[in-house]
């Protein structure tokens, strides 16, 4: 079973802080943005505010190591070759607040979470149906894989509109 929490109003302003807190930390054009179920109104999830960090293609490697001794934890096998994925504490922990996704500008790693995060702002009905298909998967899934897995062919159909 996967802990699900209920939407909570402050998301917006922990994401502001912590956006506040990493931009000093890189150099170049970047940008931040809050996607996830954290970043939709009324949607329950894992309680992990997902953190998008976009840069240009040429500045992935410089921002990762920027990136490294900002206390943030490297997490291996991200389940996409174009995205390092980071945490705010080790694997295996409870207590994991952030999810950050460096992805280079202009890729479906950069544009397929906004896209998605929009439409279901956009469309409540169908974000209540996803959300009662994440609800279901908590509940039924005994890993995070098997929960994500469960949730990639809606996220697929609704990228494909």
């Amino acid at each position: 079973m996967i802990n699900h929490v209920s939407y909570n109003q402050n998301y917006p302003n922990i994401f502001a802080t912590e956006q506040k807190r990493l931009l000093p930390l890189v150099s170049g054009k970047v940008q931040i943005i809050h996607i996830g179920s954290t970043a939709i109104p009324r949607m329950s999830g894992k309680g992990i505010i997902d953190i998008l960090i976009v840069v240009p293609v040429e500045n992935v490697a410089v921002v990762s190591k920027e990136l490294a001794p900002s206390g943030l934890f490297l997490r291996e096998n991200a389940g996409s070759s174009g995205r390092i994925f980071f945490s705010d504490k080790p694997l295996g922990s409870s207590d994991v607040r952030f999810h950050y996704h460096l992805v280079a500008e202009g890729t479906s790693d950069h544009l397929n979470p906004i896209i998605f995060r929009d439409y279901l702002i956009a469309h409540p009905e169908t974000a209540d149906e996803y959300r009662t298909l994440k609800e279901t998967l908590a509940q039924n899934s005994a890993t995070s894989r098997e929960y994500l897995e469960g949730k990639a062919e809606f996220i697929q159909s609704i990228l494909n509109k």
